[in-house]
């Protein structure tokens, strides 16, 4: 009985792994205001064998889109079937106008995939994208551009007024743990990696170091890097999907987090836009 209910559960969590890495949700990084495209690949759910076409059922923070009904999805909400390959199904949408909502209002939008009729749970699992505001975010940390590809310059603001962190208040010595995924040829994502200092080092690293902010004014710092040109020894057909930036005190290597003594403002996690073509 017991292998019988070993086995059972391991089937089930390789099918809601299946599930899991279906969805993909294109830019990585968007607001209410700018296209998206969802697309799945329907490939090992047996929920949706002779099922077709699919359609998104979804829904946000400000409230549900144009879905029509559980039994009948409206036409506006039909998902466009792939000619190369029928299990791959894609939507694309600006949120703000699919959902005939105002774009600065939204936080996140949730959605899943069903059969015309869902009755019978001819479904997906949920799932949710959050969105980047509209307005000017007056974050501690914050970057510019919000949106950037490997090969772009991209800069790390930190404002010591907006920190809570009274140790952080009173350093004027400021630098960045950072580190980042890659994915492969193959498409597989690493775990992070290629690490200019590692977390001790910093502290050594010298006041040339490639990861010390700049001072631009006595509260504000800046740190500037082209991602692909920073992180050296990347592998040929290996790009940076996701870059991890922690500003903390060159001279705290504390992990304590931005309560109580310690000088460090916690990950900050950025993932890359696709290269341009």
């Amino acid at each position: 009985m017991f292998k019988k209910l070993f086995v059972w559960v391991i089937a089930m969590v390789a099918t809601l792994a299946v599930q899991a890495q279906s969805f993909t949700v294109t830019p990585a990084n968007a607001t209410a205001e700018d296209q998206i495209t969802i697309t799945i690949d329907v490939t090992g759910f047996a929920t949706f064998n002779g099922v077709s076409p699919l359609y998104l059922w979804a829904w946000s923070n400000l409230g549900d889109a144009p879905n029509g009904t559980w039994n009948s999805s409206n036409e506006s909400a039909k998902m466009t079937q792939d000619p190369n390959n029928p299990n791959i199904w894609s939507f694309k949408m600006i949120p703000a106008q699919y959902y005939g909502k105002p774009a600065g209002g939204f936080t996140f939008i949730g959605f899943l995939v069903k059969g015309k009729d869902g009755t019978g749970d001819i479904k997906t699992g949920d799932q949710t994208k959050q969105l980047d505001p509209i307005a000017f975010n007056d974050a501690a940390v914050r970057r510019f551009p919000s949106k950037f590809t490997e090969d772009d310059i991209l800069t790390v603001f930190y404002d010591k007024t907006l920190d809570n962190n009274t140790t952080m208040k009173n350093t004027n010595d400021i630098s960045v743990f950072t580190q980042v995924q890659v994915t492969d040829a193959n498409g597989v994502v690493s775990n992070w990696t290629y690490t200019p200092y590692e977390w001790p080092n910093i502290a050594t690293a010298g006041p040339d170091s490639k990861v010390k902010m700049v001072q631009v004014s006595d509260s504000l710092y800046r740190w500037t890097i082209i991602p692909k040109k920073f992180f050296v020894g990347l592998q040929p057909g290996e790009t940076i999907s996701k870059i991890k930036v922690h500003v903390r005190s060159t001279a705290t290597p504390d992990f304590s987090g931005a309560n109580g003594p310690a000088a460090s403002k916690g990950d900050e996690i950025y993932s890359t836009e696709p290269k341009r073509p």
